[in-house]
């Protein structure tokens, strides 16, 4: 009897199996495959894998490698236009207070607000990028902005130039700002820290290129003019990036962060007793209030120093192009050393970050300022590249678009503060010394920061390793 069974049992695989083999024969003739030989193991190989990589998302697929590729240029675009404005305005910065007469701590907020405002309005879109279609967001702010900036444009007090170009093309531009970041992350996800790192790559390219267009175009059509041919070679430009964005959502790997009022209360508390977190969020808000002291105001700093506007926006360039040197050498070293520790790098990068600051203001000489920016080029790039690795250790890839959210939050606020705290400075002292003295120290600190990060996360893993050895 119970041979029976198992000839039954038997039978019963050998016709499940020979089934399956129809099916998987007939599902690759369709596909367009002419061979009349059988699958190999190597085709059913491939296409488990490929169930299991569909299944681990509810049915979507990961990106072909050619729209991934597409993904990423879209994404670079993007933000090569949103951080090159912030050098660029830092050449209408000069313009501003000639022709509309206004103090320097009035047209510091233009680019302070601009960028503070970048970064940290993304935390009011954040659900709406997350939630719904992210490249018609894109496309609807890049829109709104786009027209913020060319209404600006046509302003003949500094107030109007604030609230259109600093407030409003500021805030649309936050949704572009955390929409590329968080369709990187759930486009890359074999590979996230790589690709986060190759998405720097296109700010420091705004940063490069944006202070020779915007010192062209200002000669050409004053300062006016400038901002209104931006206004589409920033932001109606990237329409179309949206539009790619748009048709590849059905590749993006989502996290599963847990929803609703009460997942959001939780995952906010967790974000604040997470002593890493906080750490870093402290010295976050440290450097970017500090930090961008160069791109704001070495333009002025070089005309006081009596070098002259074109020299000062060489000095910018110098930022970009050397940034971009650092940031492929850091990229590089993300692609092999995977596994690096990247709040030490970003530890090494502040150090030498306070060292360019104090050579920028202290050199009496234009070479040392020259040198200077050359150094502040390449380390700042080490921090910004290694920054996003840090936001995916702190909180995990799930959490990242809050962690994300949360941190440019923070820096905007301390984006706004520091670019009226610069203009204020020179107002009373009449010098830039102080605030790059305090951008020093501020740096030092920072740096300091990511070492207790570093030993916090060591505290961690040796508990879990403990936890992990114990008797069961």
């Amino acid at each position: 009897m119970s041979s029976v069974v198992e000839k039954s049992s038997d039978m019963e695989v050998s016709l499940t199996y020979a089934s399956y083999e129809r099916h998987t024969e007939a599902s690759f003739l369709l596909s367009g495959n002419k061979s009349n030989n059988f699958l190999s193991n190597a085709t059913l190989s491939k296409e488990s894998t490929d169930s299991e990589r569909v299944d681990r998302n509810g049915g979507k697929m990961l990106a072909p490698r050619s729209r991934a590729v597409i993904v990423m240029a879209a994404c670079l675009y993007i933000n090569l236009s949103c951080f090159g404005m912030v050098p660029a305005l830092g050449v209408v910065y000069v313009e501003l207070i000639s022709a509309l007469q206004c103090l320097r701590s009035e047209a510091a907020l233009v680019q302070g607000l601009c960028m503070g405002l970048s970064l940290g309005g993304g935390i009011l879109f954040t659900t709406i990028v997350t939630k719904y279609d992210t490249g018609a967001c894109v496309m609807a702010a890049s829109v709104v902005a786009g027209v913020a900036m060319a209404c600006g444009s046509l302003a003949r007090d500094i107030g109007t130039v604030i609230a259109l170009v600093g407030v409003v093309m500021g805030t649309f531009t936050s949704v572009n700002v955390l929409s590329t970041s968080i369709v990187i992350n759930w486009t890359f996800t074999d590979n996230r820290k790589f690709a986060l790192g190759i998405l720097t790559i296109g700010a420091t390219i705004g940063q490069t290129a944006m202070p020779y267009i915007a010192d062209a175009l200002i000669e050409a059509y004053s300062w006016n003019g400038c901002l209104f041919i931006l206004s589409a070679i920033t932001y109606l430009n990237c329409i179309p990036c949206g539009l790619i964005i748009h048709y590849s959502k059905r590749y993006f790997q989502k996290g599963s962060e847990t929803g609703g009022a009460k997942g959001d209360t939780t995952s906010v508390v967790s974000f604040l007793t997470d002593s890493a977190f906080m750490v870093y969020i402290v010295a976050s808000f440290i450097f970017i209030t500090f930090g961008p002291v160069e791109q704001w105001f070495v333009v002025d700093v070089a005309v006081l120093k009596g070098f002259g506007v074109q020299s000062g926006a060489t000095l910018l360039s110098l930022n970009g192009i050397f940034g971009f040197a650092g940031r492929i050498i850091s990229t590089v070293i993300l692609k092999f050393y995977p596994k690096t520790r990247p709040e030490l790098h970003i530890c090494y990068g502040f150090l030498l970050w306070a060292v360019a600051h104090f050579g920028v203001i202290a050199s009496p000489v234009y070479w040392g300022m020259f040198l200077a920016m050359i150094l502040r080029g390449l380390t700042t790039s080490i921090v910004i590249v290694f920054l996003p690795s840090l936001q995916l250790e702190l909180r995990g890839p799930e959490s990242f678009p809050r962690t994300v959210a949360i941190s440019y939050m923070i820096m905007g606020v301390g984006d706004v503060i520091g670019g009226y705290l610069g203009g204020y400075s020179v107002d009373v002292t009449g010098s830039y010394n102080l605030i790059f003295y305090i951008a020093t120290v501020g740096s030092v600190y920072c740096g300091i920061s990511m070492l207790i990060i570093f030993v916090i996360f060591k505290r961690r893993n040796r508990r879990s390793n403990q936890y992990q050895q114990l008797p069961s």
